[in-house]
């Protein structure tokens, strides 16, 4: 039941997609809404992978462990470097990597949604 808290930051990070995407449509500089978003979605993704590696431990599941942590991991890497990217851009395409790093996070949740499900109980 612990894997189901993926969804969330998943949704999410969709969301902030949509607004930075609107920030780059606009040519709009990196907003403070903007970065508040992304850090409420980091901390979402650091409580999802303390909660994934703890059910983790848990489980009689057949989880590759290294890739699944390797994913939560990277999940919890890629919005702060598509932030410092995206702020180190003075372009409008600044939040058009924010829009990517965004698009990734969910990318990465639903793979790691996939790794648990997939693994027989």
């Amino acid at each position: 039941a612990v894997i189901q808290l993926v969804f969330v930051p998943l949704v999410f990070a969709l969301v902030l997609a949509a607004f930075a995407g609107y920030h780059t449509w606009r040519r709009l500089p990196v907003s403070w809404l903007l970065l508040g978003g992304i850090a409420g979605l980091e901390l979402m993704l650091i409580i999802q992978l303390i909660a994934s590696a703890i059910a983790l431990a848990g489980t009689e599941r057949a989880v590759d462990g290294v890739v699944f942590i390797g994913y939560l991991i990277a999940c919890v890497v890629v919005p702060s470097v598509a932030t410092l990217w995206g702020l180190s851009d003075k372009s409008r395409w600044g939040t058009g990597v924010i829009v990517i790093g965004m698009i990734t996070i969910a990318v990465l949740c639903l793979r790691v949604w996939s790794i648990w499900t997939s693994s027989p109980a």
